[in-house]
This record gives structure tokens, sequence and C-alpha cells, in this order.
């Protein structure tokens, strides 16, 4: 991915393996954290649950979610794959919880290098 093209300078963005009308995990890469929220969300934004990672700490919860394997991320955010193939990201006292499709869909487009920092 060239440089003009970083996912956080287009804000919020879902794997390329989601579809249109596939709800997702979806993400906000930023220069000091990056944020994660829940498609499925319906209310207003202002309300909108999100787990903050820090920059530093993204490539860690990248490599839990790409081996598809539960851990925890200094422990600040957790990844808890659960036996259906779906996953629970939680952190900051929010879960946001991922049926397998979804989590499919999110493995996927880390695996592709669609989520790493360019």
């Amino acid at each position: 991915m060239s440089a003009p093209d970083l996912p956080r300078i287009r804000g919020w963005f879902k794997s390329s393996w989601s579809s249109e009308t596939q709800t997702c995990v979806e993400v906000r890469l930023g220069d000091e954290v990056v944020t994660v929220r829940d498609s499925k969300f319906i209310g207003s934004a202002e309300y909108q649950p999100v787990v903050s990672v820090a920059a530093g700490q993204w490539p860690a919860l990248l490599e839990l979610a790409g081996r598809r394997v539960s851990g925890e991320v200094a422990d600040s955010v957790a990844i808890a794959v659960g036996d259906d193939g779906g996953a629970v990201i939680s952190g900051q006292g929010v879960s946001l919880v991922y049926d397998r499709g979804e989590w499919d869909a999110f493995v996927k487009g880390v695996v592709a290098g669609e989520f790493a920092f360019g």
C-alpha cells in the first residue's frame, strides 16, 4: 500500500473481505491510537462503544488476530476467540462481540496486511 493510500488517512474502514451489507470490525488508524468499533451498533456515534489501542501495541494485537488466538496486549486490550469462531475484543471496560463471519473477514484482512501501518 502506498503512503497516499494509508487507511489512517481514510478514517474508519473495514476489511475488503467484508461485504457491503455484512456487519464487521471497523478500524481507524491514528498516529498515536488505533480505535476499533463494531458496525452493528445502532445509535448516535457519540455513544458508540470503542476499544482503543496504543499505535505501538497495534502490531501485537494484529499478531494475535492473525493467528486466531486469545491473548492480551500490554494488559490493556484482550482478544478472546470462541470455540464458535467468533471473538471478543475488550478494553477500557468495553467488549466488542463479533460472530464467526465478522471475525473471519477481519482476520483475512489482517493476514492480507490491510490493517498494518504502511
